[in-house]
């Protein structure tokens, strides 16, 4: 985004944002939401399916100390489930 370039940022409290000035510059950035919009399920298998190794990825709302999923939370229990599902061992590594 450049100097010059409206976003969402620009509304009517954009002046006092903390973030307004570390925006206002051209980043060149990737994001990969991986699975949005799909089931646990189908993430368990594709990624099965493609040799890649689930247990890096993050889906976690609440990580617990020293970085595990907490286990409890709406995304890891899709995420259990999903794995469950699938029929596949679950690579996530929880705190419960």
């Amino acid at each position: 985004m450049s100097e010059t370039s409206t976003s969402a940022a620009d509304g009517p409290d954009a002046a006092a944002s903390p973030f307004r000035d570390r925006l206002a510059f051209d980043l060149d950035v990737d994001i990969c939401v991986v699975g949005a919009g799909l089931a646990g399920l189908t993430v368990a298998r594709e990624a099965a399916r493609l040799g890649l190794d689930a247990g890096i990825s993050w889906s976690c709302y609440d990580p617990a100390p020293g970085g595990l999923h907490c286990g409890t939370c709406d995304s890891c229990r899709l995420r259990k489930k999903g794995f469950e599902e699938a029929g596949l061992p679950d690579p996530t590594g929880y705190a419960v």
